[in-house]
């Protein structure tokens, strides 16, 4: 990492070097120096932000012309190897691509928001939006931000994912209020140890009963 990060700045210094519109270097310099910030800042905070390059786009986008104009410069053995790079990360992007497309369109579930959602399955989605409509003063707890799309008329709550250690800090979890029935909704996976302890960051409520929605998600219910 420290490399890419060597690396990474002496490709910047480069390209503000050798580009011929300074005003373009002067927008890759700001923008890269606030992005350093910005970043440094929050992984020293533990922000939950991983190093994929979707969250570094806008930085590649912005150094692309600089790199191509660069390249340019360079001789043709060289430009060949940079074409070769170029296709072997556009063939990637297109396998990445494509089956994830078909796999949003015709097996994601869908419900009100009309987004696919990864993290949820047809079946149980309709189970929930039922439930959705079926009360006004519900919780609904799941794991995944996105589900709460789906959810019109009631309140959500979105907690972390139990990890393979089965420990968690009660405090970061825990709700003592109760209002309304609750519905938590889990993979299947948390069937055993990881359910108690969901169950027990609820402790307003008493008289838990789990329904399987389909074979990979749970719902644990109170009132």
């Amino acid at each position: 990492m420290l490399i890419c990060a060597v690396l990474s700045i002496l490709l910047i210094w480069f390209i503000v070097k050798k580009a011929p519109h300074k005003n373009y270097a002067l927008l890759l310099v700001v923008f890269y120096v606030v992005s350093v910030l910005f970043f440094g800042q929050s992984f020293l905070r533990q922000a939950n932000i991983s190093y994929e390059a979707r969250h570094l786009r806008l930085i590649g986008l912005i150094a692309a012309p600089g790199i191509i104009y660069l390249v340019s410069r360079l001789q043709t053995g060289y430009k060949y190897l940079f074409y070769f790079i170029c296709f072997v990360i556009a063939y990637s992007s297109y396998k990445y691509f494509v089956p994830s497309y078909f796999q949003n369109k015709n097996i994601g579930a869908r419900g009100y928001s009309g987004i696919a959602q990864l993290f949820i399955d047809q079946p149980s989605l309709n189970y929930i939006r039922n439930l959705d409509k079926q009360n006004n003063n519900a919780i609904f707890v799941f794991n995944s931000p996105d589900l709460s799309l789906e959810i019109e008329r009631n309140r959500t709550i979105t907690v972390e994912t139990i990890g393979a250690e089965v420990a968690i800090d009660y405090d970061e979890y825990v709700y003592n209020g109760h209002a309304g029935p609750l519905y938590i909704v889990l993979p299947a996976d948390y069937i055993g140890p990881k359910s108690t302890i969901m169950r027990k960051c609820f402790p307003g409520y008493t008289g838990f009963k789990m329904t399987m929605l389909s074979n990979d998600y749970i719902l644990w219910e109170a009132k």
